[in-house]
């Protein structure tokens, strides 16, 4: 949006990254990294793989997950079904059944 930021700057156009790379001062320098992440390992915030670590990131300390257990015996545990009663405060529609893995 034209505003200069000392933070990092996320796109994914090589060529907006350039520009703002080298947009101001031509003494100082700027930096181009470029992660290539393969199109099925992309996660967005819709997915229910975010809407999963989302939730878990606000679980106590002691959330501990066993991925021995099938999914079954998985998700009847006492903390995934809190899991995932957090996870439909969000998001309805989320089936109550994650996989382990």
């Amino acid at each position: 949006y034209g505003y200069s930021t000392r933070l990092l700057d996320l796109t994914s156009n090589i060529l907006v990254a350039l520009y703002f790379a080298t947009d101001k001062d031509p003494e100082e320098e700027g930096e181009i990294v470029v992660l290539d992440i393969p199109n099925d390992q992309i996660k967005y915030d819709d997915s229910d793989v975010v809407s999963i670590l989302s939730a878990i990131s606000l679980r106590k300390s002691d959330f501990s997950i066993d991925q021995n257990d099938s999914i079954e015996e998985f998700n009847k545990k006492k903390d995934i079904t809190r899991l995932i009663h957090d996870i439909r405060g969000d998001k309805p529609g989320f089936l109550a059944e994650i996989d382990p893995t």
